[in-house]
């Protein structure tokens, strides 16, 4: 039996697992504007943690540096849309709709 056994577990042919697909978050923004233009766009940001992650090292090491104004300010308007991208974001589909 115990030759049988490791005849078998020996046959056995090893596969290597599947790549899981690389998680993708997205966010919507639509603005509308006081002169009546709307905007909508999409950022494209791959793995939400690790985007966030390296926002907020980033965040830290322009804070260390006096890169910022005095105030209470989200990344995005402190240091403008190009810190998205500059942390690993992508903008897409971003069009005036009216």
């Amino acid at each position: 039996m115990r030759n049988f056994a490791r005849r078998r577990v020996a046959a056995i042919e090893l596969k290597p697992a599947k790549v899981k697909t690389p998680q993708v978050s997205c966010s919507y923004a639509r603005l509308e504007w006081p002169s009546g233009v709307i905007s909508e766009g999409w950022l494209r940001t791959g793995d939400a943690m690790v985007f966030t992650a390296l926002v907020m090292a980033r965040l830290a090491i322009r804070l260390a540096a006096n890169e910022t104004r005095p105030g209470a300010y989200t990344p995005g308007a402190l240091f403008g849309p190009a810190f998205a991208v500059e942390c690993g974001g992508q903008f897409i589909a971003n069009r005036e709709v009216a």
